[in-house]
């Protein structure tokens, strides 16, 4: 909000959102790439114990529910 001039700058519609988002963000991603950049993914670890590589587990799991539903 600071580099695109602050909250005064916004204006608002007679439903209280601000007019012009679209453009106004546009012109912040080019003029403020960084600001913008890509999300890291979401990753899940284990707070005890060493990391283990989990690349294949999803498979091993829907082996084993294939197999509890008998549907191997």
């Amino acid at each position: 909000m600071y580099k695109i001039g602050g909250v005064d700058a916004l204006e608002l519609d007679d439903k209280g959102e601000i007019k012009n988002v679209d453009n106004i963000l546009n012109s912040a991603r080019e003029e403020y790439p960084s600001c913008f950049g890509k999300a890291a993914p979401f990753v899940v670890s284990k707070t005890d114990g060493p990391n283990q590589n989990v690349a294949n587990q999803k498979e091993q799991a829907n082996t084993a529910f294939r197999s509890l539903f008998g549907k191997e």
